[in-house]
């Protein structure tokens, strides 16, 4: 995981933007358990460090693939936060 961290980071837009991916990819894993879902989000605390990397680019042109990427796992997070409290909201 530090490893992953630090390429957000790089130079290369192509590997911050496929780092992205990665983190997009473990979001969106189909986790069985609600809990393993948590606990992954919680691992990855991703609320923080997209809101640490949101700040760093804004205003750079040239982080716009990186950006939208950034905004995918954003969106993907809310999705499957969402799919967790359909999951183990009591249906009526």
């Amino acid at each position: 995981m530090p490893l992953l961290f630090r390429l957000l980071s790089d130079p290369s837009q192509n590997i911050r933007v496929e780092t992205a991916n990665v983190f997009l990819r473990m979001v969106l894993k189909g986790l069985k358990e609600p809990q393993d879902k948590i606990q992954l989000i919680r691992v990855l605390s991703l609320r923080e460090v997209l809101a640490s990397i949101e700040e760093q680019t804004r205003g750079h042109e040239d982080n716009t693939l990186f950006r939208e990427g950034l905004g995918k796992v954003a969106n993907g997070l809310g999705l499957e936060l969402c799919k967790l409290i359909e999951d183990v909201s009591p249906t009526r």
